[in-house]
């Protein structure tokens, strides 16, 4: 019984940092927001490279660059910064959902008595297609978009967050199994 509570208090606490992230990551989307409108209001527009949003973004991790085709010309570089600075955008909102989807798995197991429920396999399958979604699509997408307005740009994929993805829907599986075999032996009881 001891333990129970000690996990229900670490849940909370969890809960109250996915929380906090995802102010942080809200505050973080609209840092980007004001700054894509002031770089194009600004008449500097050498002021922020595009390579450094790039590296800021996608440090050299388990990234693989799957395919290249050359630098932007340089009076396409604002379309690309552009390009790059709603690739932040849609990056930070991602992880304003994933931090949600968090704070909701660590509510709903303070909450509960147990933590086989559906709605914790259907939070842990979304989570896992957030994920899917910051490490596949949206280089995909924004490679692709690069590609087509600049003539430039890269598909760079996250080979980590596949893997990660991959073990977190394995988890909810798990959690599937052990919410029908919980229902296996309430019917029996």
């Amino acid at each position: 019984m001891n333990r129970e509570k000690q996990i229900k208090k670490i849940s909370k606490l969890l809960g109250y940092l996915f929380q906090l992230s995802s102010y942080m990551t809200l505050f973080a989307t609209l840092l980007a927001i004001i700054g894509i409108i002031l770089y194009n209001l600004s008449s500097n527009t050498t002021a922020i490279p595009v390579a450094f949003l790039k590296d800021m973004m996608a440090p050299a991790t388990s990234e693989t660059t799957f395919m290249s085709f050359g630098n932007p010309p340089a009076d396409l570089a604002m379309v690309a910064f552009n390009i790059e600075s709603i690739t932040i955008v849609a990056l930070c909102l991602a992880y304003f959902l994933l931090s949600r989807k968090a704070l909701n798995i660590f509510k709903t197991i303070v909450n509960c008595r147990t933590p086989f429920t559906l709605t914790l396999v259907s939070q842990i399958r979304k989570i896992s297609v957030l994920i899917l979604m910051t490490c596949l699509w949206i280089p995909i997408i924004k490679g692709s978009v690069l590609l087509i307005f600049t003539h430039g740009g890269q598909f760079t994929i996250d080979l980590g967050g596949i893997v990660l993805t991959l073990i977190i829907y394995g988890i909810s599986l798990i959690f599937e199994y052990g919410l029908l075999l919980q229902r296996e032996v309430d019917e029996i009881v």
